[in-house]
């Protein structure tokens, strides 16, 4: 037989991951708040009908299709109080090797901006602005690969090097709360596509209409994503841009399928997508958030954490005679505690990628395609304006410094490959 005590701190884990009160839940299973408190102490034993519609909770989440939920990082900004942008790059970020190139553009305030694989450095001359690291997903994803492959570290002892680099670069803990800011920290949880189906975002737009979708973010909103025939996908809003945490949840293969122009079967098998759930953290609440996943939560599962948030902010409910109960169908989703993966996906910067994408869409491929076509139609005395405007183009300094990178790095891959053949013969 289960002990007391072994079902109490299981009751308290569930709820406490479902985001409720001792007193919402107490409600919920129709039982008296202190007789629940004390059930949940361990100080009595379940009551029976309490025990009952406790069990057919989990029996029926349990009981239902799942779809697997994965968790990245997908965001990140890190405010450091240094007009060195240099020496950040070299030391915390570990890309002093890299062509970062300054932009002819600055953002949030900001002048000055570097930039390498979609990794951002933003700095100015104000010691109060500072240097500002921005990653958006594609420039998250190949920082892993740099982390990965070439600095032998995670996430984890990435951020916990900031916070050291800070203490280093001050005299006190409050000094160096003042130096660093992680000032946004984007967790995304992607439902992977399942043909046995997947959870329909329409109908929390529904259930929040009716009254079955609680919430305690201050502003809904939904997008349809309709354009003609086509759609980008539903999208549904938690929360205002003055909020600590915002929830995105959208249907990420007709986004990505719109994106990439391609047919949404292809991102289900190519990629996997199907619906994500983003938990957007701001401000002073993301750098609370990622220190105590750094210092407090030790061993802790940043993809529960972030299940844990939605829960929080969202309870969902379907109406039963007499009453309300938990949603099944989206608790068999966000329910399940411990069952949630986060990883690195490491992907590295690959070039020229956006260009011939961009080349392939038909603007500049077309249009040459054509001109060479009416220089064959008109003839004439050979001269081809094409061919002199390609002899005479001039790439920028950017696209030289690029290009210098990616013939060094073939040619260190090429060495690489000659020395493991000549080790083995």
């Amino acid at each position: 037989m289960v002990k007391i005590e072994e079902k109490a701190k299981e009751l308290r884990r569930i709820r406490m991951h479902l985001g409720f009160s001792m007193k919402e839940f107490a409600q919920l299973f129709s039982v008296n708040v202190n007789t629940y408190k004390k059930m949940e102490t361990g100080e009595r034993p379940f009551q029976k009908d309490f025990q009952e519609r406790y069990d057919s909770f989990l029996a029926d989440r349990f009981m239902l299709p799942t779809s697997k939920l994965e968790a990245k990082i997908d965001y990140l900004r890190i405010r450091l109080k240094t007009t060195d942008y240099k020496t950040i790059i070299d030391k915390l970020l570990q890309l002093g090797d890299k062509p970062f190139y300054k932009e002819n553009k600055g953002r949030y305030a900001y002048k000055g901006l570097v930039s390498f694989s979609e990794i951002n450095v933003y700095f100015s001359e104000d010691m109060n602005m500072g240097t500002l690291i921005e990653m958006a997903g594609k420039g998250c994803r190949a920082f892993e690969w740099y982390m990965v492959h070439e600095q032998g570290r995670d996430w984890e002892s990435f951020l916990l090097s900031c916070y050291q680099y800070a203490l280093a670069f001050t005299k006190t803990a409050e000094e160096a709360d003042k130096f660093l800011k992680v000032t946004r920290f984007d967790i995304a949880l992607d439902e992977l596509y399942s043909t046995k189906g997947n959870y329909d975002l329409e109908k929390l737009k529904e259930k929040h209409d009716k009254g079955l979708l609680r919430t305690k973010s201050d502003r809904f909103r939904y997008v349809d994503g309709k354009m003609g025939k086509n759609s980008k996908g539903k999208s549904l809003y938690f929360g205002s841009i003055h909020s600590p945490i915002v929830l995105n949840f959208y249907e990420k293969d007709l986004e990505q399928a719109d994106k990439l122009d391609v047919p949404v079967e292809f991102v289900h098998s190519e990629y996997g997508f199907k619906n994500r759930y983003e938990v957007r953290l701001m401000g002073d609440y993301s750098n609370s958030f990622v220190k105590k996943w750094i210092y407090e939560f030790d061993g802790y599962n940043l993809a529960d954490k972030a299940v844990s948030l939605i829960n929080d902010k969202i309870h969902v409910y379907k109406e039963i005679e007499g009453g309300l109960a938990l949603d099944d169908e989206w608790y068999s989703l966000m329910g399940s505690y411990g069952s949630f993966q986060f990883q690195m996906y490491p992907k590295q910067y690959e070039v020229g990628i956006k260009e011939y994408r961009w080349y392939e869409q038909g603007g500049p491929s077309s249009t040459r395609k054509f001109l060479l076509e009416l220089e064959k139609i008109r003839g004439g005395d050979n001269y081809s304006r094409i061919k002199n405007i390609d002899e005479n183009v001039e790439l920028s300094d950017k696209q030289k410094a690029i290009l210098e990178y990616e013939r060094q790095r073939v040619a260190d891959e090429k060495e690489s490959i000659v020395r493991r053949i000549s080790a083995t013969d």
